[in-house]
């Protein structure tokens, strides 16, 4: 089955064209040994599994053109209810934005990015809530201290508040050894990330390679072909 060099999908034989984007179908290169001889080419660009450079491409080339941003509006329906029970549709418009991307650019994009310390945790918020507590707790206890209801409560805030700053201070603790694991692996993932720049494709074979090099891999197993520094 033909791969389609301009959104990367696969299609049947039969087709002229790709039924996803409409490109002509690359053309199938002649067998036989003279032709693999006279068309073998040696330059760095070339392919080290077919030998040949005239269906190569660039990674971030790839990933440029066959990946699109849209950013507008859409319209919107909405149905409102007033007081004396009328219903109406409104029409909004809405800002939308929305990335699409090839199959063969998805399998192709940089597979490693560093985590979200965001999505770790708010403990600057849980310790808030624990001094408040605390504070709520030492004016009910000093307070009313002769009401059996108010010490409970008082209490339970105290505890409620010590459960919110061991779980801040074991996420701040979670986070400062994330941060150092990412300071001490982030010179080796500039060169994943280096290396991935400088490779190519070849939609030929389906071949992942840098140019200069002997070794290739599919896009597959385009992460154990970029740890390869």
């Amino acid at each position: 089955m033909p791969l389609c060099e301009g959104c990367g999908s696969s299609y049947e034989d039969q087709f002229q064209f790709c039924p996803f984007c409409g490109r002509a179908k690359p053309n199938r290169p002649e067998t036989g040994l003279a032709n693999e001889v006279t068309v073998r080419d040696d330059s760095d660009l070339a392919c080290p599994r077919c030998h040949k450079s005239d269906r190569v491409e660039k990674i971030t080339s790839i990933i440029a053109h066959q990946t699109n941003h849209a950013d507008g509006y859409v319209p919107v329906a909405h149905t409102i209810t007033d007081g004396d029970g009328h219903i109406a549709s409104v029409m909004t418009h809405e800002r939308t934005s929305s990335t699409s991307s090839s199959i063969l650019s998805s399998q192709l994009a940089y597979p490693f990015h560093e985590p979200d310390l965001t999505k770790k945790g708010n403990p600057v918020s849980e310790i808030a809530w624990g001094v408040g507590l605390c504070l709520a707790g030492l004016l009910g206890f000093f307070t009313y201290n002769d009401r059996p209801v108010c010490l409970g409560l008082s209490i339970t805030g105290f505890v409620i508040a010590a459960l919110l700053f061991w779980h801040a201070f074991t996420v701040i603790d979670r986070i400062s050894k994330l941060e150092r694991q990412i300071k001490e692996e982030r010179p080796l993932f500039q060169k994943y990330r280096a290396r991935w720049e400088k490779s190519f494709y070849c939609y030929r074979d389906g071949s992942v390679f840098v140019p200069g090099e002997k070794s290739y891999a599919s896009s597959e197993d385009l992460v154990e072909f970029v740890k390869k520094v």
